[in-house]
């Protein structure tokens, strides 16, 4: 299991995942969602096209709890629970660091016959961190680009031709430059 250390879990969460690890095989991988800014999220689909990598975030809205489990490519890093015996397919980098971690770990995943499924009966509680933690650990650039050399390295050029050039060359810029051109196209994209 890993998960972050500023999630907090609901009661009796994991009885009900080692029910559906002992009702179901062939999941490796069972991701729980999560609560940020009154936002369900955490999970993705994976499509590959080629060689390029895409994953589209689950949109929670429109998933039914009636099903206890649904099918993803893509779980949550901080949040997932996993069969030992998956440990023999993939590996946790811990010098991966934010924006590499979750696609390695998934394309490892799924070059297996395990599966990974999001559950869809369990919530946790993500912590929301100051902006000054947020600019500390999560928009350290300059280790976002070392991460994606690392990630092109061992899976190659995997990514759109926009993240590419996001990793590749505009995260070595200083923080401030990078944080106000993201804000700009946040605002372009709209």
């Amino acid at each position: 299991m890993t998960l972050d250390d500023d999630m907090y879990v609901e009661q009796g969460w994991l009885n009900n995942i080692l029910d559906i690890f002992s009702s179901n095989s062939d999941i490796g991988v069972i991701g729980i969602p999560y609560w940020e800014d009154n936002t369900l999220q955490g999970g993705a689909k994976v499509t590959i096209n080629g060689n390029i990598v895409r994953t589209d975030p689950v949109k929670w809205e429109t998933i039914s709890t009636d099903q206890r489990v649904i099918p993803v490519e893509d779980v949550p890093a901080g949040t997932m629970v996993f069969r030992t015996e998956l440990l023999d397919s993939f590996s946790l980098n811990d010098r991966y660091f934010v924006g590499m971690d979750d696609i390695d770990k998934s394309l490892q995943i799924m070059e297996t016959d395990w599966k990974q499924v999001m559950a869809t009966h369990i919530t946790f509680e993500h912590n929301v961190t100051t902006d000054e933690d947020y600019a500390q650990v999560r928009k350290d650039y300059r280790e976002r680009h070392r991460s994606y050399r690392k990630f092109v390295s061992k899976w190659g050029y995997r990514l759109s031709l926009r993240e590419h050039i996001m990793f590749n060359y505009l995260f070595r810029l200083p923080w401030p430059v990078v944080n106000r051109i993201e804000k700009l196209y946040d605002r372009i994209s709209e």
